[in-house]
């Protein structure tokens, strides 16, 4: 009789050992995508970023070009000055608030892109653990009926 339990309890663990690797590919396939989405948010920030910049340039080169009272001087001839009227002119520029805003969320989106994909990792860790476990379950269960099938 117990040695027919042992054998349900075998074919039970198989059931559940069978299962555990489709789960963990799956765990394993959510992660790596998980983790090409934290790559994809990262490049819209750098991209974003890269706008801001080009943004700061051009208006730099517009308040450069601007010229006293109808002179051929400078409007702004200290750097100090230039650098005043380029800060003033982004704050008032729509285009760059948008930008500002838009890298405001791409860089939240990194955020939780990360915080999911360790998650995810996670996930897999526990799975991997799960298995490990069971793996152990398995051996030791495969003990106890060699030796009842030896004691019989």
């Amino acid at each position: 009789m117990q040695f027919d339990t042992k054998l349900a309890e075998i074919g039970a663990l198989k059931a559940k050992l069978l299962t555990m690797p489709r789960g963990l590919y799956e765990a394993r396939e959510a992660a790596r995508e998980a983790r090409g989405r934290v790559g994809e948010a990262k490049k819209r920030v750098v991209d974003v970023k890269v706008e801001i910049e080009d943004g700061k340039l051009e208006t730099l080169l517009l308040v450069s070009a601007e010229r006293a009272n109808g002179s051929d001087k400078p409007r702004y001839s200290n750097e100090a000055a230039r650098n005043a009227a380029v800060a003033d002119a982004l704050a008032k520029s729509s285009a760059h608030q948008e930008r500002v805003k838009r890298l405001a969320g791409a860089e939240a989106d990194v955020v939780n892109a990360e915080l999911y994909a360790g998650q995810l990792d996670n996930d897999v860790k526990r799975l991997e653990d799960e298995q490990r476990e069971w793996r152990a379950v398995v051996d030791l269960t495969v003990a106890e009926v060699t030796l009842l099938v030896h004691g019989r």
